[in-house]
């Protein structure tokens, strides 16, 4: 199994893949090497949070381009409105983390 970060943002990748591989494994690997970080070091946050930021965009971008990659014509649709939704929300999440950075404290 080879894996190329072009192939999902062409549109060539299953969604299975782009969903657990590009979505969940990275999301996972990110969540664990921010758990060694300082995060309470305002810097090392604002970084983490904008690499953040921009595999959340690389994600949704293959998510809307691989939507319609399964068996299901109901999947892509699916895919196509949770990633409407996300970039929606994704100003009011940056918003909450610029003025109430205690919020994201665990």
């Amino acid at each position: 199994m080879t894996l190329s970060i072009w192939e999902p943002l062409q549109g060539r990748t299953p969604l299975w893949k782009v969903v657990w591989v590009y979505g969940f494994a990275v999301s996972l690997a990110y969540t664990v090497i921010g758990m060694m970080l300082p995060l309470d070091n305002a810097g090392v946050s604002w970084t983490y949070m904008l690499i953040g930021l921009l595999i959340t965009l690389y994600q949704l971008i293959a998510l809307w381009r691989c939507a319609f990659n399964s068996r299901s014509h109901a999947w892509g649709v699916l895919v196509r409105i949770a990633v409407v939704a996300s970039l929606l929300l994704i100003p009011v999440g940056i918003y909450l983390f610029a003025t109430q950075p205690t919020l994201f404290d665990l």
